[in-house]
């Protein structure tokens, strides 16, 4: 019988290409699941934004302070009288919007910052914007986050507008989103770029914007904040209706930003770069996982099904060129729809599917699979001997009933053939327990039972009875297993017999006796009937013991047990309660009469000699009789008056005598 480990291991052998493909993939996504191709990802996506590049919309203009800026201003911190003439002059040129990227935290001179606060006033909130930084971290001896936000003094904040200038760094140190702080989480206001674009009537929310660095640096326009400051005639016009983003341009004051394409550029180059991302609405779209899932299932499908059987210099150029092909779609989707794949797991399959394919078909392998195979086989023809030769009747059948297989236990437990009963229904061998049978596996619940059951020789045995669904093909296949137990049950209702009746006459003993009688009590009492209990004694059971011996006494013992036994017949129970002394109780309902009749049957078996083990044994019996209700109505009371009259009829030699009733006393 094949095994579900055998058709794994047979469809695997058939779909190895598959199978390979499959197992690549499943380990590519799980390896980018772990962030094991981090660092590759993100130079994949950077190699994307450098072969496919595209330029500037001239919208964006990068006043920069440049060195001769510095020199002419007298270097870092620019005079806030300055900035504030170059703002009078953006806005009588008329710019669109300035985002001016200083941090104006702290107070300045009064004149100073009446200047800057006065140009400020004049542009609005609507067209001037300055910078908020967010930093993040525990409040010392505790859990609990602190965060502070770097921010403008209140007389140039309310003037203006508060844009986020956080930026967060990526494992490789590069920054390529605009919009989180660095904590990876969304900044609590506007980002530089999305404020720069937006229509002055629209509301601005925090948002997360992912970098196109394939906008060419170079096309972004540049002017000096001197030539500005200046009045130049070029310069004005350079930054006429256009969003102006005022900032450090000066390579010697280190305030660079690092980026994949480009390295470390200048924060006002890096602000323009993602107002022309949100600009030209160019942001990558990172690609979800099931849609990298379904753009790597391809190639390791194709390199899975070509590759097995193929020498190694020939799967070689062709995983090459897989690797390129896919790459050249990657970029070209890029291109096209601004939807970034995560190029590590296609790779990876593929290689993966490479190195599947080389091992499978290597000659090692080969022999490893063939001696598996061996090792299967052992273990199928293991199986197959435990299940023939087991000490439990095995037999299984389909979900309609039919018999599938049956052991060489059960052929010897049913005394069938097996030829004889496969295919027929499970009823043929256990017509009691089919329907229980079916139900139970239907609903796949397991279940235990006890039962008799018949074979074809017509003997009952007793079995115990276990059976459950296993998985198959078609659904589920049923499983009986059963295990002869009639030498148990044998055993077990002789230590019963035993522990309620003598063992030598083979009559109830005392226990039993006293359960009988409660029971009868009962009874009468409920139908408000009568019954008689008889204490019986032998004569003369001392002598024969001290005469004859006592196995002689013995048996005379087991005779007299079998004639009280034929006296009483249907009329009631007769019992040993030790030594000579036996008792009787008659059925409801009994009147005086017929338990008088009874008393004379019980005096006359015993009236002829009894032989035993070939001598003449002269005994008798003496009978007391007592009656409920007349004489009492408890168990022990009766007892007592029945043996009370017992010994009035030994003495008087009457044979039985009965206990007077109770009205009898009364009177």
């Amino acid at each position: 019988m094949p095994t579900q480990i055998q058709r794994v291991v047979s469809w695997g052998r058939q779909q190895t290409g598959l199978c390979i493909a499959l197992l690549a993939l499943s380990l590519s996504v799980f390896g980018s699941v772990l962030g094991m191709y981090s660092h590759c990802e993100m130079l994949i996506g950077d190699f994307l934004a450098i072969v496919s590049h595209s330029p500037a919309s001239s919208q964006t203009v990068i006043v920069g302070i440049d060195e001769r800026t510095l020199v002419h201003c007298g270097g870092i911190p620019i005079g806030r009288k300055d900035v504030a003439e170059v703002l009078h002059i953006a806005n009588r040129v008329g710019v669109r919007r300035i985002y001016l990227d200083q941090n104006y935290s702290n107070s300045s001179t009064e004149e100073h910052d009446d200047a800057l606060e006065n140009a400020l006033e004049r542009l609005g909130r609507k067209r001037i914007a300055l910078p908020v930084t967010t930093l993040k971290g525990n409040v010392k001896g505790s859990n609990l986050r602190n965060t502070q936000l770097i921010e403008s003094i209140d007389r140039f904040a309310r003037h203006a507008h508060q844009v986020s200038a956080d930026a967060q760094f990526d494992v490789d140190g590069r920054v390529r989103c605009l919009g989180k702080d660095c904590f990876g989480e969304v900044a609590v206001y506007p980002n530089v770029a999305e404020w720069l674009v937006a229509d002055e009537s629209q509301m601005v929310r925090p948002e997360i914007l992912n970098i196109d660095y394939r906008i060419e640096l170079d096309s972004i326009p540049v002017v000096s904040f001197l030539d500005v400051l200046r009045g130049d005639p070029i310069a004005l016009a350079a930054i006429q209706e256009k969003n102006i983003i005022v900032g450090i341009t000066a390579e010697k004051v280190v305030q660079a930003i690092p980026t994949p394409r480009y390295g470390r550029i200048e924060r006002p180059f890096f602000w323009a770069l993602a107002t022309e991302t949100a600009m030209a609405g160019s942001s990558p779209i990172e690609a979800t996982l099931p849609q990298t899932i379904a753009f790597a299932l391809l190639p390791a499908l194709v390199l899975g099904c070509v590759l097995p059987g193929r020498s190694f210099l020939f799967a070689t150029p062709i995983t090459v060129l897989a690797i390129a092909f896919w790459s050249v779609v990657t970029c070209a989707i890029y291109q096209q729809t601004n939807l970034l794949f995560n190029s590590a797991i296609p790779i990876v399959a593929i290689l993966l599917s490479f190195s599947g394919a080389m091992v499978a078909t290597h000659e090692a392998f080969r022999k490893t699979r063939q001696v598996i195979s061996s090792l299967f086989q052992r273990v199928d023809l293991g199986l197959a001997r435990l299940f023939h030769s087991g000490i439990d009747a095995i037999v299984t059948f389909t979900p309609d009933g039919r018999i599938l297989t049956v052991n060489d236990t059960a052929e010897s437990l049913f005394q069938i053939k097996r030829d004889e009963v496969i295919g027929k229904s499970i009823a043929t061998i256990l017509p009691d327990f089919a329907d229980e049978l079916l139900r139970s596996a239907t609903c796949t619940q397991p279940r235990r039972m006890e039962g008799r059951i018949a074979h074809q020789g017509g003997a009952e045995r007793h079995v115990d009875l276990a059976f459950n669904a296993l998985p198959s093909e078609d659904g589920w296949v049923g499983y009986a297993s059963m295990r002869d137990i009639s030498a148990l049950k044998a055993r077990e209702e002789e230590f019963k017999r035993q522990a309620s009746h003598d063992a030598l006459t083979g009559l109830p003993n005392r226990p039993a006796f006293k359960r009988h009688l409660n029971a009868t009590l009962r009874f009468a009492e409920d139908t408000n009937q009568q019954f008689a209990v008889f204490l019986l004694d032998l004569n003369r059971f001392k002598q024969v013991n001290d005469t004859l011996g006592h196995h002689v006494g013995d048996a005379l013992l087991i005779e007299v047990a079998e004639r009280f036994r034929r006296a009483v017949q249907n009329c009631g129970l007769v019992a040993r309660l030790g030594g000579d002394e036996f008792a009787v109780i008659t059925s409801p309902p009994t009147s005086v009469d017929s338990a008088e009749t009874l008393a004379h049957r019980l005096v006359s078996s015993l009236e002829e000699l009894v032989q035993v083990q070939g001598q003449q044994v002269d005994t008798g019996t003496s009978v007391g009789i007592a009656y409920y209700p007349s004489s009492a109505v408890d168990g022990e009371e009766l007892l007592r008056l029945a043996d009370e009259a017992m010994y009035q009829a030994k003495r008087g030699k009457v044979g039985f005598c009965s206990a007077p009733s109770l009205v009898a006393d009364a009177t």
